[in-house]
């Protein structure tokens, strides 16, 4: 074989790639991790909002990316709806603003 010739797959092997990289639908990634052992799990799944929610107000979520990453990481697990998640994110993110504007080292004061 040269090594300027161009590699073809053989088709089980495109067959394999193209499973591998075809996303599953949302309903199907729940029910796969509904079947996990640990107990913790499924309950995460059933509020997965809030969940998200403590996850952007943990203290030290920096080292899971921060609140950056966690969005990413939300985003491409596919398991939040758009509109959801922009709440979620809303009322996670507006006690800081407001804490602020209405204390001391807020603006009103």
């Amino acid at each position: 074989m040269d090594s300027t010739e161009p590699l073809t797959p053989t088709p089980l092997q495109v067959r394999v790639w193209q499973k591998a990289v075809t996303p599953a639908p949302s309903g199907r990634r729940l029910q796969g991790w509904q079947n996990a052992p640990s107990g913790i799990v499924p309950m995460l799944l059933r509020h997965r909002y809030p969940a998200l929610a403590v996850l952007f107000n943990l203290p030290g979520n920096m080292l899971i990316g921060g609140g950056g990453g966690i969005a990413l990481i939300a985003g491409m697990s596919g398991l939040y709806r758009s509109t959801g998640y922009i709440i979620t994110v809303i009322m996670a993110v507006a006690p800081v603003p407001l804490i602020i504007s209405f204390t001391e080292m807020g603006f009103l004061s």
